[in-house]
């Protein structure tokens, strides 16, 4: 690894004093179980939408949307498929990274991976862990601790491909790990899309300098941008217009809800089946809704395969 260093200059430290204000902001606004369900879908669609065309991998929102809702492909092209996976790399994050003290490791970072991307590790496991502790070794802020390792695992590329991309959950993992998910209602995606030749120089001069204080600066400056602009878009009631029938739920997907109610229940297809006596694919489609709005995870495959609430 080279020796990156930073400083907290004053610009940094009024950034990331400004976050804390409109994090305590965004955290406080009443926002409906419908509200926060679409801002929700809207802000994973976007992620997924941005993240890939940064790589030239161009995606459409509307065939993001089409590949997680029910009915959805099955047949799925290469891109749909590394679509499709990069999801479940994010749903892993939430349901195993959100608030926790422990430490990321290499196996950590392998794993994360290998949900994601099918490349073959290119470093050794020591390069990682020294990273890692980089990272890890001083108590910083989230924002800083979470930007400091992406700059350093796209530095590092310690994957065949997808460093990138790999980066970018990286940046969330130290996120989540530390309750900064921001209500899963911020991505900073767009903002480094928009601003892609800008963001791509500040990396390319941090690196070469080995100084990785205009990084942090300008991270912190654009997720400030993206939580002011989310404010705003909440105060103005302005959330994007999806097909409402996509966010309705019946009678009996509310209730299949209720069934989460006790923290130990794990609910799989067959326990819909037997409780609400509907056949598998009624079952199937119902949870698969759930899930595809974010109100459900699914853990396992085949057989083994049951829902948690979230």
């Amino acid at each position: 690894m080279k020796n990156f260093y930073y400083t907290k200059s004053q610009a940094l430290n009024e950034q990331v004093a400004f976050i804390e204000e409109l994090k305590k902001s965004l955290l406080v606004k009443p926002l409906s179980p419908k509200q926060k369900t679409k801002l929700r879908w809207t802000t994973l669609v976007n992620r997924i939408h941005y993240s890939f065309l940064a790589v030239d991998r161009s995606i459409t929102t509307e065939s993001v949307k089409k590949l997680f809702m029910i009915d959805g492909k099955t047949n799925l092209n290469e891109l749909e498929a590394q679509v499709y996976r990069y999801k479940k790399a994010l749903d892993y994050l939430y349901q195993n990274w959100l608030v926790t003290d422990r430490l990321v490791t290499p196996k950590t970072l392998i794993e994360l991976y290998k949900i994601a991307f099918d490349g073959k590790l290119n470093v050794s496991t020591e390069a990682l862990d020294e990273s890692l502790k980089y990272v890890q070794v001083i108590s910083e802020h989230p924002v800083i601790q979470a930007a400091l390792a992406q700059i350093i695992f796209l530095n590092l590329a310690p994957f065949t491909k997808d460093n990138e991309l790999f980066a970018n959950l990286v940046f969330l993992l130290f996120l989540y790990k530390n309750g900064y998910d921001f209500r899963r209602i911020i991505f900073l995606e767009e903002y480094f899309f928009i601003d892609l030749k800008n963001y791509k120089n500040i990396i390319a001069d941090c690196v070469k300098k080995q100084n990785l204080t205009e990084w942090l600066e300008y991270v912190a400056t654009s997720l400030t941008a993206q939580l002011e602009k989310t404010i705003k878009d909440i105060n103005m009631h302005k959330v994007e217009t999806v097909n409402v029938n996509f966010f309705e739920l019946n009678d009996r997907q509310k209730s299949i809800l209720t069934l989460f109610d006790h923290p130990e229940n794990k609910i799989s297809n067959k326990t819909v089946m037997k409780h609400f006596k509907i056949s598998p694919v009624t079952a199937s489609r119902d949870l698969s809704k759930l899930t595809n709005l974010g109100l459900l995870l699914t853990i396992g495959k085949g057989r083994s395969t049951y829902y948690i609430k979230v």
